[in-house]
């Protein structure tokens, strides 16, 4: 979805480093005293003394300069997590923590490129055995089909998944039981149920029809514990019925593909 009155993209994703960094120095702005250009009180330059100042500007430009490395070192670790890489590096030598990062980065990428749903096909990652797989080209086109990802993109998810599966051959060498830990790593970082605003809005309406939260209530719910921490046969998914219960449908919309159209909606973010 699109977002109304963002023409600056301050809301895409890989934007988001910045903004908050942003954010953190408007906040240090206000803990130090510091004027803004458009402060027009008469007291801007005077209000916050030496007596109740919450934090002396050169100490909050040490902190600040350091948002970059901790941003990059937390990114790097949840990704890892996500790919059901060790977030323990400490026993990996340099070139193969390099090796990581190109992983990471190169998912992003083909992420990037291939439009498909996040969650999807990150938490499908888990639901096979990297060692029993050869060629990865038919689990590529299971993949694709299960994230709606462009078919175009089916070769370089392969490539990717042979990366994946050559990573984790180096892993296997530190580890034991890796494929275990990988699996269930995934499961239980990756949500299975994550927020759809095309279908909420639909709840919305719908509660609104029956005149009262139900629906709502139901979703929240599902969403506070977004996680499915078993098996799921993910090439069947998408042809399974939908459920017979208010419930089992909202479950059911919540761990699927949105439609195209819902890509075209434009959103705003307040104002």
């Amino acid at each position: 979805a699109e977002y109304m009155g963002d023409d600056e993209n301050r809301y895409k994703f890989k934007n988001q480093p910045e903004i908050a960094l942003w954010n953190l120095e408007r906040l240090a702005d206000a803990l130090t005293g510091s004027p803004f250009l458009e402060d027009y009180e008469s007291d801007k330059n005077s209000y916050m003394n030496e007596d109740n100042k919450w934090l002396d500007v050169i100490e909050s430009k040490k902190i600040l300069k350091k948002f970059n490395s901790n941003y990059e070192m937390c990114y790097n670790a949840r990704m890892r997590l996500r790919l059901g890489l060790p977030i323990d590096i400490t026993f990996i030598s340099e070139s193969d923590k390099e090796n990581f990062n190109n992983l990471i980065n190169n998912w992003i990428k083909w992420l990037n490129k291939s439009n498909a749903d996040y969650n999807l096909v990150s938490r499908a990652l888990a639901e096979f055995n990297l060692f029993d797989i050869q060629d990865f080209s038919l689990l590529a086109n299971d993949l694709l089909k299960l994230s709606g990802a462009d078919d175009i993109h089916q070769n370089s998810l392969k490539e990717w998944l042979d990366k994946y599966k050559e990573t984790f051959q180096i892993i296997k060498k530190y580890t034991n039981d890796i494929e275990a830990i990988r699996q269930n790593q995934i499961r239980e970082t990756v949500p299975f149920y994550s927020f759809r605003s095309e279908f909420v809005r639909e709840l919305t309406y719908l509660a609104a029809e029956m005149n009262q939260d139900i629906p709502l209530t139901i979703a929240l719910n599902i969403l506070q514990e977004p996680f499915l921490l078993q098996s799921w046969d993910f090439r069947s998914h998408s042809i399974k019925k939908k459920g017979s219960t208010i419930e089992e449908i909202i479950r059911f919309a919540l761990s699927s593909l949105s439609s195209k159209e819902s890509s075209k909606l434009r959103t705003s973010c307040g104002g």
